[in-house]
């Protein structure tokens, strides 16, 4: 009797595991892949940004006068967050990327009227980090050559 009741407890407490933070799993969720340079205009045909948020500067990149960008291809959920991510070019290599994802994290998107379905996508999106100033004295001039500075794969 007593192996029953704590094999019930089990139960209640396995299926309260559940049930917290039901997040999908990018694995699993069926995209359409829009993340391609032909295909980048696309984007805009299914969600459009509503809440776009700046990434913050590294400190250690300002002071040594670092410019650079991000370019991450992202999953954009049915809820219109960001449900997944792939860097797919940094310069300088590892510089930029965390304040670059920290920042697209907080990124919202709204479904169009012609995606009723709030069909997700992935897209790429770049960062750029350009110091200007007296204290662009650092790899300004590769960063420009790198980055192409203006024009973005998307949505910077």
């Amino acid at each position: 009797m007593q192996s029953k009741y704590w094999l019930a407890l089990a139960l209640v407490a396995l299926s309260g595991c559940k049930s917290v933070s039901e997040q999908p799993d990018p694995n699993q969720i069926k995209y359409v892949d829009l993340s391609s340079e032909a295909k980048k205009d696309l984007v805009e045909q299914y969600w459009q940004v509503t809440k776009r948020v700046e990434p913050a500067y590294s400190i250690d990149a300002a002071k040594k006068g670092l410019s650079g960008c991000v370019t991450a291809t992202v999953g954009i959920g049915a809820t219109g967050e960001m449900v997944g991510y792939k860097i797919t070019d940094s310069f300088p290599k590892g510089v930029f990327d965390s304040q670059g994802l920290a920042a697209l994290k907080k990124w919202r998107w709204q479904a169009t009227e012609a995606n009723v379905d709030k069909v997700p996508v992935l897209t790429s999106i770049k960062l750029d980090f350009m110091v200007h100033g007296p204290d662009s004295r650092g790899n300004l001039a590769a960063a420009k050559e790198h980055c192409q500075f203006g024009k973005a794969p998307n949505q910077s």
